[in-house]
């Protein structure tokens, strides 16, 4: 009885190793892209409550009185949030949040809609990982997930 060791790994063992990795890759890669969706998301939200926060700051030295979309350096609100240049808001953050794909072609922006009274304002941003909802921050404390987007929200709080 000659006894031989084995030293390696078949052909066939071997590609059975490759083919179960395989398979393990191709359920995991498309959770990774979600993933990297909903981590933008979180991002949107975030950068919403920075701008609440600035907005809450401002009517705290403004007498409860909010900005009103022809203070934020846009001359309409479906242009996006703020502008760089002649924006109230430079006063209150040091940086002004952008949207994590920066791609307005696909109309992922922070939008900003107030009333001429400088009463009652929203925030609202698209969200990525769900296919028509958007975030919403508004002045009367709702915040939340809407159906729906649009770049010039309703200033009554769709929540």
């Amino acid at each position: 009885m000659n006894k031989t060791s084995r030293k390696g790994f078949t052909l066939i063992e071997i590609l059975v190793v490759i083919s179960v990795l395989g398979i393990l890759a191709a359920l995991i890669l498309p959770r990774l892209g979600m993933s990297e969706k909903m981590g933008r998301d979180t991002r949107r939200k975030s950068d919403l409550n920075q701008y609440r926060i600035a907005l809450e700051n401002f009517a705290a030295v403004n007498n409860g009185i909010y900005p009103t979309d022809d203070q934020d350096g846009n001359s309409s609100a479906d242009t996006g949030l703020f502008s760089s240049s002649g924006s109230w808001i430079s006063s209150y953050l040091s940086s002004y949040p952008d949207d994590p794909l920066n791609n307005s072609e696909q109309g992922y922006n922070y939008y900003f809609r107030s009333a001429s009274t400088g009463l009652t304002w929203v925030l609202q941003a698209r969200l990525e990982s769900e296919s028509n909802a958007s975030w919403q921050i508004c002045s009367n404390g709702k915040i939340g997930k809407i159906s729906g987007y649009t770049t010039n929200p309703d200033l009554t709080c769709d929540l």
